[in-house]
C-alpha cells in the first residue's frame, strides 16, 4: 500500500529511492501494472513529477520517524534533534511548495481513489506536509466536533 513506505534497500541496487506506481490525475504516462513499491534507480519513473511527489512521502515518512524518536529524548540530545527536525521541516515544505507549483494538488495517500492515510489522529504517522489541505481541514473539524460537541449541537459557532 502507498502508506507503507519501504524502509530497506533495493535488492539489487542497494538504493532507498522507492516510487508507487500507479496512475494519478496528473501523471502523463500509464502504467502496465500499478499498486506495487517500486525502486528509483533500477527502474525510473517517465514522469518527473512521480519523482518529486515520493520525495516529499519519503520526507514525511522520515519526519515522522524523527518526530517519534524525539519525543523520547531529554536535555541537549532532544535540543540537537529537533534543531535537525526543523531543518528538514523546512527542506520538506520547499519540495512540497514546488509539487504545488508543478500542479501535484492531490493528497499524497490516495490509492484507486481512495484515502489511505489519515492526516491527523494516527499514533504513528502524521502528514508534516502536503499539497492539498482538504483532508486536513476536514479531519481537524472532525476532532474538534468529537472534542467538543457543547458547540455544535446548537447548530452553529454565531449563536
Amino acid at each position: 500500500m502507498i502508506n507503507k513506505f519501504p524502509v530497506n534497500k533495493c535488492s539489487v541496487c542497494g538504493h532507498y529511492d522507492w516510487w508507487y506506481r500507479h496512475k494519478e490525475a496528473w501523471q502523463t504516462s500509464s502504467f502496465l501494472d500499478p499498486g506495487e513499491w517500486i525502486c528509483g534507480i533500477c527502474h525510473p519513473s517517465p514522469d518527473p513529477l512521480v519523482k518529486l511527489k515520493y520525495r516529499v512521502i519519503k520526507g514525511n515518512y522520515k519526519l515522522n520517524v524523527a518526530l517519534n524518536r524525539i519525543k523520547g529524548m531529554v536535555g541537549e540530545e532532544r535540543t540537537k534533534a529537533l534543531e535537525k527536525f526543523l531543518d528538514g521541516q523546512i527542506k520538506l515544505k520547499t519540495l512540497n511548495e514546488e509539487l504545488k507549483l508543478k500542479g501535484a494538488t492531490d493528497c499524497l495517500y490516495i490509492e484507486n481513489g481512495k484515502k489511505t492515510q489519515k492526516c491527523l489522529g494516527d499514533p504513528e504517522f502524521t502528514c508534516i506536509v502536503c499539497p492539498n489541505n482538504y483532508w486536513w481541514e476536514k479531519e481537524l473539524m472532525e476532532l474538534d466536533r468529537r472534542e467538543n460537541p457543547e458547540v455544535y449541537s446548537t447548530g452553529g459557532f454565531n449563536e
